[in-house]
């Protein structure tokens, strides 16, 4: 499923509230290419929006250059 439906699908789910992603995470995590997992793209986009290393030992993160980790 296309990141953007994903993000849309949760939207209209009664038992998701996406409060804690707000509009620049979620576009921000829409324009990774090389990061197929939809909750990888929030999690790198949280960090990468709130200026922040992410702690991860997750090789394909650190790989794609996308966000600055630590321990990866």
């Amino acid at each position: 499923m296309p990141f953007q439906e994903f993000v849309i699908s949760l939207d209209k789910a009664e038992n998701v509230d996406l409060a804690a992603n707000d509009t620049a995470v979620l576009l921000d995590a829409a324009t990774f290419t090389t990061i197929r997992d939809p909750y990888d793209r929030m999690i790198i986009a949280r960090a990468r929006v709130a200026g922040l290393p992410l702690i991860t030992g997750d090789a394909k993160i650190h790989d794609s250059g996308l966000v600055r980790t630590v321990w990866g």
